[in-house]
């Protein structure tokens, strides 16, 4: 079902100024950073330990490029024709359901990551490199994606409708209109992202102090083959790191259309614009943080660096 035509139409013909540059660096920076993660997991492939990580890291990596190469396009289109070409209806709602889709996705397979690794910690027996385990997991991920699409498409099938956001460049499923299809479903979608958050949050500080507590097993977060993890104190500033990255730049969105959903604030302009860019954060930061800037992924730069230089002196 589609949106309110003269408020879609309404939006498309309101006049606006807004810069096309945070739309291109965004995007920009999320194809680099997943593209180079995926890189290094391909190379690195044979010394993965921890199967489980990859195979979520792997969906979560498809989700984002699947957002950047979808919706960039066709938002670069508004921007460049001045804010004079717009987005049909058809294409809102295919649109809305792209960009809520990647976005839920991607929080519940951060959520599944954190959880998976509070499970990897707690797991005496290190057995995530058997096939069977392996195929569970990416059974794992399929029915993320499964559940996610049937929460994402509730507005396609009459309950609730698309609609288009300030300025004219994004479409999301409707949750500042006052409908009661409308609130149900943005009630759906902004519960099941609040507990996403929740899940999230408890499964990183029960990580953190399992850590702490149990200093020794940090190693099983780690590719290396090693038997204590007694001096990796930076297994604990990646998890801080990533419980402060994911709840600082996913819920305030998520918290945002729970809020329009009770009725508690309205309107459609550059707070939703600033929050849904502030949310896409999570996709730049994502590759850096669990992949290129590991540790370990440092030290193999490091050695590569190293033997360069030497074989550049050889050479002289």
């Amino acid at each position: 079902m589609t949106s309110d035509i003269g408020y879609h139409y309404a939006v498309c013909n309101e006049t606006v100024h807004a810069s096309q540059v945070p739309t291109h660096v965004e995007n920009s920076l999320v194809i680099a950073g997943n593209v180079i993660a995926l890189l290094l997991m391909l190379i690195n492939r044979k010394y993965h330990k921890w199967h489980s990580f990859y195979i979520l890291y792997a969906g979560l990596v498809c989700t984002d490029l699947l957002q950047s190469c979808v919706l960039y396009p066709v938002s670069i289109l508004r921007y460049s024709s001045n804010f004079t070409w717009c987005y049909t209806e058809p294409l809102c709602d295919a649109v809305s359901f792209t960009f809520s889709f990647t976005q839920l996705s991607s929080g519940v397979i951060n959520a599944s990551l954190a959880i998976d690794r509070y499970l990897c910690l707690r797991q005496r027996n290190f057995l995530w490199r058997t096939t069977w385990v392996r195929l569970r997991y990416f059974g794992v991920l399929c029915a993320i994606w499964c559940f996610v699409a049937i929460i994402c498409s509730i507005h396609l099938i009459g309950v609730g409708n698309s609609q288009l956001y300030f300025p004219g460049s994004w479409c999301f499923i409707d949750f500042t209109q006052t409908s009661i299809g409308n609130r149900v479903n943005s009630l759906i979608y902004s519960l099941c992202g609040l507990c996403v958050v929740f899940s999230t949050f408890i499964s990183n500080v029960a990580s953190i102090a399992f850590s702490c507590k149990n200093n020794e097993y940090r190693a099983k977060l780690l590719d290396e083959h090693r038997v204590s993890g007694i001096y990796d104190s930076h297994v604990t500033i990646f998890l801080v790191v990533a419980l402060f990255v994911y709840v600082a730049f996913f819920s305030p969105f998520i918290i945002n259309v729970f809020l329009h959903a009770v009725g508690l604030v309205a309107g459609n302009g550059p707070v939703e614009l600033w929050l849904i860019r502030l949310s896409y954060m999570n996709s730049i930061i994502n590759p850096w943080l669990y992949i290129v800037l590991r540790k370990e992924s440092l030290q193999k730069f490091l050695l590569v660096y190293r033997l360069c230089c030497r074989s550049s002196q050889e050479a002289m």
